[in-house]
């Protein structure tokens, strides 16, 4: 596990989704980075995932991760991201919806690695990285802004199964 380095805020807005939280969670949970905080703003649900926060506070608590939540009515996913933002005490600050997960387990180190000195190279766009180029050795110094990464649409049945992928090396300004 990896603790040293920013705290990381990853920001998950919810309402009623139980159904799929969990999943969300665990990836957070297995991520290999530690120095995590995990804001669920949840819209007042009524499904069970109250009690699934609850149930996964322990785990975070042994892992050495900050699971923090709220559950109240709220204007949409924009004013509940916006709510995990106010809320959040990290240095890096990310979103990851209730229905999507991380993929691997080094993601959040990755991000970190890319956020520091001797991290990655912004060869997508001058203030901006990919995620999976986190691990080149190159010099950034300081003005990363963003990282971004791929997304994988997997099957609902099979979440090891994908069925769509957007790579984001194909990124450019506008």
């Amino acid at each position: 596990m990896k603790s040293t380095g920013p705290v990381i805020s990853v920001i998950t807005a919810a309402c009623n989704s139980a159904a799929t939280l969990e999943d969300t969670l665990r990836s957070v949970l297995g991520q290999d980075y530690t120095n995590v905080e995990h804001i669920v703003v949840d819209g007042g649900s009524t499904d069970g995932t109250v009690e699934l926060l609850t149930k996964y506070l322990p785990a975070y608590e042994t892992a050495g991760k900050r699971l923090v939540w709220t559950s109240e009515a709220d204007k949409g996913i924009y004013d509940a991201i916006n709510k995990g933002i106010a809320m959040a005490k990290g240095e890096i600050v990310g979103a990851l919806n209730a229905d999507d997960f991380f993929t691997s387990p080094d993601i959040l180190s990755k991000v970190a690695g890319a956020f520091a000195q001797d991290g990655a190279s912004a060869i997508n766009a001058p203030n901006a990285i990919n995620a999976a180029d986190a691990t080149d050795a190159a010099n950034i110094s300081n003005g990363v802004d963003a990282v971004y990464g791929d997304v994988h649409y997997v099957h609902p049945s099979d979440l090891t199964r994908p069925i769509r992928r957007y790579s984001s090396r194909r990124f450019r300004r506008w």
